[in-house]
C-alpha cells in the first residue's frame, strides 16, 4: 500500500531480422519502424493508491528513469548529477542513444554507417517520411553533447570530480 513500483525493460529483443516483425505484424517495415520497434521498452509504474492508466508515447529512456521517481516521492533532485527528464514535467524531452540515433517528440535521426551527420536519416514523426537531414541538426548536436559528457563522467571518474570542485573553498 505503501510502494511505488516502477517495471523498466532495460533494452530491446535483439531480433533485428525485419522479415520477422513484418510476419507478425502483416506488413512491411521501414528503416524508422524498425528503429522503433527495436527501442520500444515498456515502462510501467504503479502508484500506491491508484488504479489510473496513462499511456504516455511520447520518447523517454533509462536516464529518465530516476530523475521520474525523484519527483514521485517528493525527493528534489538538485544534490544529484542527473542527465535524464522528469516525465511527469510536461516538458519536451530528447532520448539518445548509444549508436547516436535520438528521437523528440517531432523527429528521429538514424545515423549512417560512416557516422557523418549528413550521410543519416531524418525522419519527421508526424509523417513518418524521411526530411532534410538539418532539421535534426540541434537534436544531434544535443545528442552528441550527451554522449560526450556521458563519456567523459566514466573515463575521468566525473563525477568525483564535480564533487571535489564543489567542496574546494
Amino acid at each position: 500500500d505503501n510502494t511505488i513500483v516502477a517495471f523498466y525493460g532495460d533494452h530491446d529483443n535483439s531480433i533485428q531480422e525485419t522479415s520477422y516483425y513484418e510476419q507478425f505484424l502483416g506488413k512491411s517495415l521501414s528503416a524508422l519502424d524498425m528503429q522503433q520497434i527495436m527501442h520500444q521498452v515498456p515502462l510501467l509504474i504503479h502508484l500506491p493508491g491508484s488504479n489510473a492508466s496513462v499511456l504516455d508515447s511520447a520518447p523517454a529512456g533509462q536516464l529518465d528513469l530516476t530523475p521520474s521517481l525523484l519527483h514521485l516521492l517528493g525527493i528534489s533532485r538538485d544534490p544529484y548529477y542527473l542527465m535524464g527528464n522528469n516525465l511527469f514535467s510536461g516538458h519536451e524531452r530528447l532520448v539518445t542513444l548509444r549508436s547516436g540515433a535520438y528521437a523528440d517528440a517531432k523527429l528521429s535521426y538514424l545515423p549512417s554507417e560512416n557516422g557523418q551527420f549528413a550521410s543519416g536519416t531524418c525522419y519527421s514523426l508526424e509523417s513518418r517520411e524521411a526530411v532534410d537531414v538539418g532539421e535534426c541538426s540541434i537534436g544531434y548536436e544535443t545528442s552528441k553533447l550527451r554522449l560526450q559528457i556521458s563519456d567523459d563522467i566514466m573515463k575521468y571518474d566525473g563525477i568525483k570530480k564535480l564533487k571535489n570542485t564543489q567542496s574546494a573553498p
